[in-house]
């Protein structure tokens, strides 16, 4: 596993939060839990941020970039792995997630082909 913090703390309804942390370069990644509250889930998946830095401190007013990761509560140490090591590799935030990015418009624009759609 990479060098990323991981916390979990107990709601008062049972459910295990989990948040993950890493830092590098003035640059914040942090990894926490997109609940949803329905009646009958509390967890939709995960949500990954990056922030930019104050004196060594995370400046949740420097925005970098983030992206919506589906999955389930258990997922947390492979998603925190996945994206503490391109933060270690030095990936700019820009192009944290263009990967990702890039796969969802080519499997889009299959699924609109398909369908004898046009998308722009």
């Amino acid at each position: 596993m990479t060098e990323m913090g991981i916390e979990y703390c107990e709601r008062e309804d049972g459910f295990r939060n989990a948040y993950a942390f890493r830092k590098r370069d003035g640059v914040h990644l942090l990894i926490h839990p997109d609940p949803v509250e329905n009646h009958d889930r509390t967890f939709s998946g995960w949500i990954v941020d990056l922030y930019g830095d104050d004196k060594g401190e995370v400046d949740f007013g420097k925005y970098l970039n983030g992206m919506y990761v589906g999955g389930k509560p258990d997922d947390l140490e492979e998603i925190a792995d996945t994206f503490g090591r391109r933060l270690g590799l030095g990936v700019r935030p820009e192009d944290f997630f263009k990967d990702i990015e890039d796969a969802t418009r080519i499997s889009l624009q299959e699924l609109a082909e398909k369908f004898g759609l046009r998308i722009k």
